[in-house]
């Protein structure tokens, strides 16, 4: 799959791809190896997520935080 010009803005460290087709953003996955695939119903939505989070306050995105208290917490 060919990579999308606007991956140039991503800030976000576990972003992996992006897909308009498929209303799709790939991200890090939590067990070695794989990925986590949110589809959004409407390219609207992912575009909000793409803008809002991975693009910048990448912090406050619920999979960044879910990625990194999986593979990342000192528990």
């Amino acid at each position: 799959m060919a990579e999308s010009w606007r991956q140039a803005d991503i800030v976000c460290p576990f972003f992996r791809n992006e897909d308009e087709k498929e209303k799709s953003i790939k991200c890090e996955g939590i067990v070695e190896g794989s990925v986590i695939c949110s589809r959004f119903r409407s390219p609207k939505k992912r575009e909000r997520q793409l803008s809002l989070y991975c693009e910048k306050d990448y912090l406050r995105c619920e999979v960044y935080r879910a990625i990194m208290q999986a593979k990342y917490s000192e528990d």
